[in-house]
């Protein structure tokens, strides 16, 4: 080894040193070191978990994810949900409706408006002013949705596919963005490139088009989303086109607009069925608070509560206070006491198979049952053995019901 190559390295091995000691972590930066990632690490988490959320309610338990009872762990897993879903008629063909409007109606957004931002930047644009403040004004006012509807029709875009890309081409909010993106871009630019001979055309697309890619990304992500959501056009202007209803309108068919109110709000049982329409029947209790209550009980047990007053047992249903607890007693109490929600005239209560007929204490406690959807084998089980001389009405439904609930 010559001198000099003992001097190199002589050099190397300070300079490493030196670098070593230049960057050497202080106990200050491995506490921002710490605190960083767990900052972005607790924001990853957070803006990650409403999509965990959503997906572990779809595999649990329905009963259990009506009372609200999954939060972060799914409980009583299953894939009812999906199988239902796929069951859906015609679900193939509104998703490939959905994607082809979703794919078609955000690229020509997007097209139109690269191109619409570029000329309202062009000082040499005949009416550049009325042009781009016709196209502003949009963005506050509309004529409403009756307007809009006949506007659609005269156009002939009613039960057509068009109706879902066209409206939507030209878009106030993102010409606007890419109009301002592209205004900082440096004029030199543009300027270098006409003094070449490029015209317009040869200078949005080698020029303006390549450099405003970021802008273009952001918009193309608000509209894929926008049409991707979209259903209200679909269920307004496709009454005749079955074919061309969207995903989101068929999942909202099926969710909501079922003919069977059973299937609708996803009633196990008749007897179920039957407390939700009692309940809901109360002034101030809607479907949601009726559905919470009937998911905190049985419809034997919650009957039970009812007709014996007992207000701690339906506070325990969320969202459900002291207040409502006593008007649905105070209003169902009697009814199911008394079996008052059946016809007196002696029609068959729908579902039971029973005939009631409400002459003697017998009959109106078989009629109160009945209301519940027991079966007339299960009333007559229940009511076998109770002294119905000795006892009021009330007593020999509230013997019948602890029967039930026991057996």
């Amino acid at each position: 080894m010559t001198k000099q190559e003992k001097l190199d390295r002589k050099a190397e091995k300070k300079y490493e040193q030196t670098h070593q000691r230049q960057y050497k972590m202080s106990a200050g930066d491995w506490v921002f070191e710490i605190i960083n990632h767990a900052f972005f690490l607790i924001f990853t988490i957070l803006c990650i978990f409403p999509f965990y959320y959503i997906f572990i309610n779809t595999i649990s338990d329905n009963d259990l994810v009506r009372k609200g009872a999954i939060n972060f762990i799914p409980r009583g897993i299953h894939i009812q949900n999906y199988v239902s879903m796929f069951n859906v008629n015609d679900v193939g063909t509104a998703l490939m409706v959905t994607v082809g409007r979703t794919i078609l109606g955000t690229v020509l957004m997007v097209l139109a408006s690269a191109f619409v931002g570029y000329l309202v930047t062009k000082q040499e644009m005949w009416c550049k002013k009325i042009w781009y403040r016709c196209l502003v004004v949009t963005m506050y006012f509309n004529a409403g949705l009756i307007p809009w509807y006949l506007n659609m029709s005269m156009l002939g875009l009613t039960n057509s596919f068009w109706a879902y890309i066209i409206p939507g081409i030209v878009a106030p909010y993102n010409i606007i963005l890419v109009k301002t993106y592209i205004e900082s871009i440096p004029a030199e630019l543009e300027e270098s490139a006409k003094m070449d001979g490029a015209t317009y055309m040869t200078v949005f697309r080698k020029i303006i088009w390549p450099l405003s890619k970021p802008i273009l990304a952001t918009i193309a992500i608000f509209g894929a989303v926008g049409n991707w959501n979209s259903f209200t056009d679909s269920l307004i202007l496709m009454p005749d086109a079955p074919q061309l209803h969207l995903l989101q309108h068929k999942l909202y068919t099926y969710l909501n607009v079922r003919e069977d109110a059973m299937e609708l709000y996803g009633f196990a049982t008749a007897e179920e069925l039957r407390l939700f329409q009692q309940l809901i029947s109360v002034s101030g209790v809607g479907p949601k608070a009726a559905l919470s209550i009937l998911s905190a009980s049985t419809p034997a047990n919650l009957a039970l509560s009812i007709i014996t007053g007992d207000e701690k047992a339906l506070t325990c249903a969320q969202g459900i206070g002291k207040k409502i607890a006593q008007r649905v007693i105070l209003e169902l109490k009697d009814k199911l006491a008394k079996g008052q929600s059946i016809n007196a005239a002696g029609e068959t209560y729908a579902g039971t198979g029973v005939t009631v007929i409400p002459e003697n204490k017998l009959s109106e406690a078989t009629a109160a049952l009945a209301v519940l959807g027991y079966s007339q084998g299960e009333i007559n089980l229940a009511l076998k053995g109770v002294d119905l001389d000795g006892l009021s009405l009330e007593q020999v439904i509230k013997q019948a019901l602890k029967k039930m609930v026991k057996g």
